[in-house]
């Protein structure tokens, strides 16, 4: 489980809204500057299923399974990466027989660019597909300030 420290924002029905902070292993990451100003604050905005009850103002602890983690970050990092270089590889093989005053090198980019722009339509379907299922959203496990 991947757990983090943050403070209840909002509640709605059986979900809340947690500003979570920046922890120490958010120094080393390359991509800490897209967070913070996705955030606003600083903080990092993580919808969680409120299983223990927590109200606005508490500090809680949110946690996520490694599984749901891994999974999310195959997704989002690797499919579009993957997308780019068959669609690339696939172009340059197409090329020949496609009779066009292009090289195939040019007809390779614009398949893996067309891939890789296809492939993040598909990265923001997969994310909510994924996000649906309750077993893969962050929840709520502790109340710290009680």
């Amino acid at each position: 489980m991947l757990e983090e420290e943050g403070k209840v924002t909002a509640v709605e029905g059986n979900h809340a809204f947690v500003a979570a902070r920046p922890s120490s292993a958010c120094e080393g990451c390359s991509q800490k500057g897209v967070c913070h100003v996705l955030g606003g604050s600083g903080d990092v905005i993580i919808k969680a299923i409120n299983s223990a009850a927590a109200g606005v103002g508490d500090d809680v602890v949110v946690a996520i399974s490694s599984k749901t983690f891994f999974k999310a970050s195959a997704v989002i990092y690797l499919l579009p990466v993957a997308a780019l270089i068959v669609g690339g590889v696939f172009g340059k093989s197409l090329a020949p027989h496609l009779n066009l005053n292009i090289q195939a090198e040019t007809v390779s980019a614009i398949f893996g660019f067309t891939s890789l722009v296809v492939s993040f339509v598909a990265v923001r379907l997969l994310s909510s597909k994924i996000g649906e299922s309750e077993a893969n959203q962050a929840r709520i496990i502790k109340v710290l300030n009680v």
